[in-house]
């Protein structure tokens, strides 16, 4: 999206001084050509020295808000404490600190709402209906494209949409002309052991065992679990 330079009437008033001043301080001849050259430049001349350079809207992105991203990194340092001491204290900090992150995520989008309200407010107030009514619509997302939207006139008839929809996915269940028909087996017999576990299975389980992994309940690093002897 575009970001329009909002020029308050006083910036403005002092800005047509200016030109006026660097235009008749030097302008050298008379010819129209010359004139209006030395009128571009005052102009110039005068938007460098008293306009910002705009801004774009990647500034107001909520990601790059200062207090979101003190609040995220917050989350993560509490994730890795928790994941070096899993217990139940650092749980409910990491659980806090997740309410605190959207609690500061909905915060800074009303903020940016608000600003870009009396943005679009300056911008009717200078009768530029035109980028007013942009942002006016990206504020309310009047022209976001709908996705993923069930048709229907109620409930109950979008309901059916869907269960119409996925019956002609899936297609009709297959009908079996007798219930004594022999159904060929189509995946393998797994060879499984159901008895109890010997040292060979124990010693293939824990070289299946990741390093560097958050430990269980227990408290038990997979390190120690992986490297232990058993007799």
């Amino acid at each position: 999206m575009t970001v329009v330079r909002i020029v308050s009437q006083t910036t403005l008033y002092t800005s047509r001084l200016q030109v006026f001043y660097i235009f008749y301080t030097s302008i050298e001849n008379d010819d129209p050509t010359g004139r209006y050259n030395c009128l571009v430049d005052s102009i110039h001349k005068t938007n460098a020295k008293l306009l910002q350079a705009a801004g774009t809207r990647k500034g107001l992105s909520i990601g790059n808000n200062p207090e979101v991203v003190k609040c995220r990194k917050m989350l993560e340092k509490a994730k890795e404490e928790y994941h070096n001491s899993p217990n139940p204290l650092n749980r409910q900090k990491v659980a806090d600190h997740k309410e605190q992150l959207n609690d500061c995520y909905s915060n800074t989008l009303e903020a940016i709402t608000e600003e870009k309200v009396r943005e679009a407010e300056t911008l009717a107030y200078n009768n530029n209906s035109r980028d007013s009514w942009k942002l006016i619509n990206n504020i309310t997302g009047r022209n976001t494209r709908k996705r993923a939207r069930i048709t229907g006139n109620s409930p109950e008839d979008r309901l059916n949409s869907w269960k119409c929809h996925f019956q002609k996915l899936l297609g009709q269940p297959p009908t079996v002309p007798d219930d004594a028909t022999d159904i060929k087996q189509v995946s393998m017999e797994l060879n499984i052991r159901t008895d109890n576990f010997d040292y060979i299975e124990l010693a293939s389980a824990k070289h299946s065992i990741k390093e560097g992994k958050a430990p269980g309940d227990d408290g038990i690093a997979p390190e120690n679990t992986q490297k232990g002897r058993y007799r």
